[in-house]
């Protein structure tokens, strides 16, 4: 199907692809970024951590709070820091550096599908595809380690597919795009390090290890992470050993941390859940793939995304952003189908059932608008559903008809419907799990502006937010009802709802003031207690 060599085309050409692809990813990730507050978990870890970086002008003692932050890396947490130094600490500037990362990453996978298929045509519509697929951009926007590392990955993948003539220089990039994801995620760099050998032995690729440019880029590449290893281990000994590389990395590969376990069906799941609408169109690229498996492009895109599938499906811990590395390869996989339908769409039997998918998911969206009226009437949202519902209702007639351009219907829809989406309040679901964090933290910094905390607040709170902490500047640390009764006997401070300040058995507590809460219509209490 695809051709295995081509006349090269113009780099003026392609020097406008990429510039259009630049900017379009650039829109959809940059807009509205900073309107809402960071998240939890990873948001709130990780902007915090970058934050103490920022205050203290320490980059290689990494801290949370003035406590040893060891869990990570430093590259991430290097980037958010600079990133303050240009901005000032915001949400924004919290998110800039990955967001920005993240969506060159569009451009970039259209280079390396180029670079697989030999054609303009399955490079575009893999690269459109990546620029409108929901799990991607919507956490690539986010202050979190995911898009960064999808960036990184794709910068290795080109390196290894443009350095595939002799003695090619462009090789250096396999090895500095695995270094920066050892310097970002450690472990990580050693299971797409495999892949990509994996896919050098089925291709017979054996020449490249003989050109001296991919080892320099390895040496490059490992250098960095080797010597912040041989810094934090000289520094910290045993105790960073035993967090960092065990239940950071190890543990998490063996068992479920922190209850994060799931069936191995969980990732499969994740992908069914979220790839839509393209997801449809996954199943005629695979049998592609298969019927075509001697090629590069099938080799390369199903070899990768069936072995980084397998690895995680089989780890102990479980979360949704751990399969996110094998997006750039079903990329490529659904813009080789998508080729396919647009050449041979006259042929393809499936598209009258493909059409009443999309009719069926018109209906869907039409529904979705009665939900926004009443749950979320929200400018943007009332506009999304209607837009969605034409999208699909469209693609849907000219699928019926055999008409080649439901993809340009398809993709330019749904890259509008992103564009409402973020320029909404509700793309950050997460948010709307608990208690909004930001004000309760500017409550917190304003009451204790003049005090010097040299202990964390203790809250009546179920669990640890990051995010509280990141707000209010302080650690926040939920404990059970008796562990708050044995610290209210001693100089504390406490954020505690009504019934738990009632049941506080301790004299004469100091209310320093109180806020409410419109999530549950709950008051929270800011308390100090003093020795008894």
């Amino acid at each position: 199907m695809f051709k295995t060599t081509s006349k090269q085309q113009p780099w003026s050409i392609d020097g406008w692809v990429v510039l259009f692809l630049a900017i379009a990813a650039l829109t959809l990730w940059l807009i509205n970024l900073g309107e809402l507050p960071l998240r939890d978990w990873d948001e709130g870890y990780y902007a915090t951590t970058a934050r103490d970086i920022y205050w203290s002008n320490n980059w290689f003692d990494l801290t949370y709070l003035q406590e040893h932050f060891w869990y990570k890396p430093p590259l991430m947490f290097w980037l958010t820091a600079f990133s303050y130094h240009l901005f000032g600490v915001s949400e924004f500037s919290s998110r800039l550096p990955v967001a920005t990362i993240t969506a060159l990453g569009v451009p970039l996978l259209y280079l390396v599908s180029k670079e697989l298929f030999q054609e303009r045509s399955p490079a575009l519509l893999s690269a459109g595809t990546y620029l409108t697929l929901l799990p991607v951009v919507r956490h690539g926007r986010l202050a979190m380690m995911d898009g960064l590392i999808l960036t990184l990955v794709l910068i290795s993948s080109w390196g290894l597919l443009k350095g595939r003539s002799p003695q090619s220089k462009w090789i250096i990039l396999l090895g500095l795009g695995l270094g920066g994801i050892a310097l970002t995620k450690s472990i990580l760099a050693i299971l797409i390090a495999a892949i990509f050998f994996f896919i050098i032995i089925i291709n017979r690729w054996f020449f490249l290890l003989k050109n001296l440019w991919l080892w320099l880029g390895l040496l490059l590449g490992i250098l960095p992470i080797l010597g912040w290893y041989a810094l934090q281990i000289d520094h910290y000994g045993e105790a960073y050993i035993q967090v960092h590389f065990q239940s950071q990395s190890i543990d998490r590969i063996t068992s479920a941390i922190e209850g994060n376990d799931g069936s191995i069906f969980y990732y499969a799941l994740e992908i069914f859940k979220y790839t839509w609408p393209w997801l449809l169109f996954l199943p005629q690229g695979l049998i592609l793939g298969f019927k075509e498996r001697q090629k590069v492009w099938a080799k390369f895109a199903l070899g990768s995304a069936g072995l980084y599938f397998i690895v995680v499906s089989i780890m102990g811990t479980k979360l949704p952003w751990y399969i996110f590395p094998i997006y750039p390869f079903l990329c490529l996989i659904i813009g080789a189908s998508l080729t396919h339908y647009q050449k041979n769409l006259k042929k393809i039997k499936s598209t009258k059932f493909l059409a009443g998918i999309f009719f069926f998911l018109s209906l869907v969206s039409i529904i979705g608008e009665f939900y926004f009226l009443q749950a979320e009437p929200q400018l943007p949202l009332l506009i999304l559903a209607p837009l969605l519902a034409v999208t699909f209702l469209i693609t849907g007639i000219l699928l019926w008809r055999k008409k080649n351009t439901f993809i340009a219907v398809l993709m330019s829809g749904t890259y509008l419907v992103l564009i409402l989406l973020f320029c909404s309040d509700v793309w950050l679901w997460e948010l709307n799990e608990a208690f909004s964090v930001k004000p309760v933290g500017l409550f917190i910094q304003e009451k204790l502006s003049d005090r010097v905390l040299e202990k964390p607040i203790y809250t009546s709170f179920a669990y640890n937010r990051p995010s509280l902490d990141f707000y209010s500047e302080v650690r926040v640390i939920p404990q059970n009802p008796t562990e708050l009764q044995a610290l209210a006997k001693q100089d504390n401070y406490f954020l505690l709802n009504a019934p738990n300040l009632e049941n506080l058995e301790t004299q004469n507590p100091e209310i320093l003031g109180s806020i409410e809460i419109p999530f549950d219509a709950s008051q929270f209490y800011l308390v100090h207690t003093k020795d008894q």
